[in-house]
């Protein structure tokens, strides 16, 4: 996106798009294009960490859902949201983030459940330490998987659902 007339300080930007491609590389498909226009000008939405359903139906992010920032400081957390495997209607699963149960980084890393009944994600609690936890698909309440952590991240599902892999710094505890 180059820098702006009249803005000696701005930078180049480069937005992250949500794209699928076959296995071996071809077919590639821009699924969803993070630029938004916004008053005089451009702002990039973030839509980034997609994860396919086990049906192909949905994509689980991590976005802002194009939260356009009031100044050039302003940062939205990011949260998990989904949207059609075709890139369509982008929102919210609307689990708390920004000022209570999450810090302002949000969520992180999404992964469907085998069955695709459940999502597991990574977020920073307020203080520092990164958990895990699981959420239903359509949203609902969400269970902590760790605690207390340094940082724990990452979590991949097992193919028949009993485990999760992840991700951590702890040392000398096994979770």
């Amino acid at each position: 996106w180059g820098r702006l007339p009249g803005r000696p300080n701005s930078m180049t930007h480069s937005a992250t798009d949500v794209m699928s491609m076959n296995a071996d590389g071809t077919d590639r498909e821009r699924l969803f294009t993070s630029m938004r226009r916004a008053g005089s000008g451009f702002w990039s939405t973030v839509a980034i960490q997609p994860d396919i359903s086990p049906n192909g139906k949905t994509l689980v992010l991590v976005s802002d859902l194009g939260e356009v920032p009031t100044v050039d400081t302003s940062l939205a957390s990011v949260l998990l949201a989904t949207m059609t495997a075709g890139g369509k209607n982008l929102k919210s699963m609307n689990i708390d983030s920004f000022d209570t149960a999450y810090g302002p980084l949000g969520h992180n890393d999404p992964a469907w459940s085998p069955d695709g009944k459940s999502i597991a994600f990574d977020a920073i609690r307020p203080g520092g330490s990164w958990n895990l936890y699981i959420v239903p698909a359509g949203g609902g309440p969400v269970t902590p998987l760790t605690s207390d952590a340094l940082y724990n991240s990452r979590p991949s599902w097992s193919p028949d659902g009993r485990w999760i892999a992840y991700q951590s710094d702890e040392s000398g505890r096994l979770e």
